[in-house]
């Protein structure tokens, strides 16, 4: 008898010093995944809360197809004040952030995302700003299509931003009714955090699920960043080729607006990454 109690105890011991390994080989492979698909970073992942990254875990699932891009933006100043904003390169932010002022340029990072799953698709955009933005306001963020719709109640995303204090999520989920449905789009405001301590970092998220028409479609995750204060909150739109307007306020006066694009045919059911 207590021979067999010390293979069994010796057994339990084995399978327990090898359960651990193969969960974080698994935990690193849906990770990793999840930075390619979604292009939210392995170091935001892991200090997500834990229905966020169950929701995200649950979506990878049944890909049958997806494709990603990922552009870069570059907004800079001029001595008169006036900023101007333009798509650039991983390559010339790469130098300009080894070579540069790091104050002296904003640098944003947009990768939108189309999963096929079949009956239904899903879109999103992830949102960085690899530098900190001048101004800290009431910023929007907006998904738009150019063949589909999207499926409402669907919505769902979180803004994330770190200090030397840690990080802090906002779960866009605790407040649905802040999502705008247009039907081919979707717009979100997002306040900039100031909290006591300097921000280090920020990234936004939005994804939802769209019903397919037709045999492709095109994505546009669209960024308002408003940079002069205004003394009402405006409701935004966005059209098909991911603008932003809003009635009564000049958009182009008092925010500056950055977009990514990507786009699939649903005729492609080979799972791979394909950069348009």
């Amino acid at each position: 008898m207590k021979r067999f109690l010390s293979i069994f105890l010796s057994t339990v011991l084995l399978l327990s010093l090898n359960a651990p390994a193969y969960a974080d080989n698994l935990t690193t492979s849906t990770e990793e995944e999840i930075s390619t698909v979604y292009g939210i970073p392995k170091s935001i992942f892991e200090t997500l809360p834990t229905d966020i990254q169950s929701s995200l875990t649950n979506d990878i699932e049944n890909i049958i197809d997806y494709s990603t891009q990922t552009t870069y933006i570059k907004v800079s100043h001029t001595d008169s004040g006036e900023r101007i904003s333009s798509q650039s390169t991983y390559q010339d932010y790469l130098k300009a952030s080894t070579l540069s002022d790091p104050d002296e340029n904003d640098w944003m990072r947009v990768q939108t995302s189309i999963i096929n799953k079949g009956s239904y698709a899903q879109v999103s955009a992830a949102y960085t700003w690899l530098t900190r933005p001048a101004f800290r306001m009431n910023d929007v963020i907006g998904l738009s299509l150019t063949q589909g719709t999207i499926q409402d109640n669907t919505a769902d995303g979180f803004y994330t931003y770190t200090t030397a204090k840690g990080s802090v999520t906002t779960e866009f989920s605790d407040t649905p009714s802040k999502f705008d449905y247009e039907g081919h789009g979707l717009v979100r405001k997002v306040v900039l955090a100031k909290p006591d301590y300097p921000v280090n970092s920020d990234f936004m998220f939005m994804k939802a699920n769209i019903y397919k028409e037709g045999r492709s479609e095109g994505l546009n995750g669209t960024y308002g960043h408003q940079r002069v204060s205004m003394a009402l909150s405006p409701s935004f739109n966005i059209d098909r080729s991911g603008v932003l307007s809003c009635v009564g306020v000049n958009i182009g006066m008092t925010y500056d607006q950055f977009k990514g694009y990507t786009s699939i045919a649903w005729e492609v059911f080979n799972r791979k990454m394909r950069n348009i």
